[in-house]
């Protein structure tokens, strides 16, 4: 089976299951007293160093510690809500995950520019005075685009208003340095590079730590997001730590230049969103740090993606048709940067795993393609 849909889930590592498994018993609850709620305390803050670690430069991890926290909750979603939470009026664009889109907090919306950019010019003409956080996501979750975070965060500080970044699509599949973009907020998912599912945080700034108003009200967290904490899932992130690497960029160079001769080779046309424009090309925003390392949308024409992700099922290829929290639905992000409103139904989402650009990588991507190939035809001929 090739599974291209870690954009949706990152499935646990083979060993650290077991690592994960054997630890269960020795779990126990972090505000008792006792040794072992000593030690789960030390799982904890452990987990919170190496969390911080994996969104800074080596250079600027010890910054990153002494101006952020973690605070753990029970998903990405959880997490975007808490920060989104904070405010009455937030900023965010059309094409956010769904907890944001969908948050009755959000108040107004960015315009977009080319490909779903975050326009600029838009947001530095906005009337500063409605609105008091800013919530952006650091790469799109369907159309794999990265969004301008540090000008965005530039604009907002000169008026004094948070910035809140949803990096749990960014997380494990490209550089994040939290200090570079001096972010207020920010929310990441443990299950998108291998953890169990269940478990998210906010790493917060200090500084707003006392502030804040609380998800859920409880006294674990600072207070924040209430409830004993998931201790088994806290631990499988630093498991899913020991061993993290960011995704490849070259495997989705790699993939695309493939699927593009195949796909030519066999006539079969088709576009890549948000980049079916001439202004738009894919290797181009690769090479400017614009397109993250491994997700891609593709439609083609006359083949609806629901029926194709199916059929790529039957030859064992696992895809998807967009954000997994969208299923069955009509993809809202497609609709606002589509000017062809039929690729919202023609569209398959690819998320590549991260593995090492190997000689068997490409031959596994170039029998991938002919598959599509094959799925492709079967469908039309339905």
């Amino acid at each position: 089976m090739y599974y291209l849909n870690t954009a949706s889930h990152v499935p646990v590592k083979a060993g650290n299951d077991d690592l994960i498994r054997n630890a269960i018993s020795k779990m126990y609850n972090p505000s008792d007293d006792g040794e072992y709620a000593e030690d789960a305390k030390s799982i904890i803050a452990t987990t919170k160093k190496e969390i911080i670690r994996s969104v800074s430069k080596t250079v600027n991890f010890n910054t990153a510690m002494n101006t952020y926290d973690v605070i753990f909750t029970s998903s990405g979603s959880a997490a975007n809500n808490l920060a989104v939470a904070q405010v009455d009026d937030v900023i965010t664009t059309p094409i956010e995950h769904s907890s944001i889109h969908d948050n009755p907090n959000v108040k107004q919306w960015i315009k977009l520019g080319s490909c779903g950019y975050v326009n600029l010019d838009d947001l530095r003409n906005k009337d500063f005075s409605l609105f008091n956080e800013i919530s952006v996501h650091y790469v799109n979750n369907e159309l794999g685009i990265i969004q301008p975070i540090k000008e965005i965060v530039d604009i907002a500080h000169e008026h004094n208003i948070f910035v809140h970044v949803d990096a749990v699509q960014a997380y494990g599949n490209i550089d994040i340095d939290i200090v570079d973009l001096d972010v207020d907020f920010m929310s990441l998912s443990g299950h998108k590079i291998g953890a169990l599912s269940g478990i998210g945080c906010l790493i917060v700034r200090k500084s707003l730590i006392g502030i804040m108003k609380p998800l859920i009200y409880g006294e674990q967290e600072h207070g924040l997001f209430g409830g004993t904490e998931n201790l088994i899932g806290i631990y499988s992130w630093q498991i899913a730590l020991r061993d993290f690497t960011v995704a490849n960029a070259n495997n989705k160079k790699n993939f695309i230049a493939y699927f593009d001769s195949a796909m030519k080779g066999n006539g079969i046309s088709y576009v890549v969103n948000p980049f079916n424009r001439d202004y738009c090309n894919f290797y181009s925003m690769m090479d400017e740090g614009r397109y993250d390392n491994k997700t891609i949308s593709f439609a083609f024409d006359g083949v609806n993606g629901e029926s194709l992700k199916l059929a790529l099922e039957i030859y064992g290829v696992i895809v998807s048709n967009g954000s997994a929290c969208n299923t069955g639905k009509d993809s809202y992000v497609l609709k606002a940067i589509d000017t062809c409103k039929s690729n919202v139904y023609n569209t398959i989402r690819i998320s590549l795993p991260n593995v090492e650009c190997t000689e068997q990588t490409k031959r596994d991507m170039e029998n991938i393609c002919e598959i599509i190939v094959k799925a492709v035809k079967r469908v039309r001929k339905m």
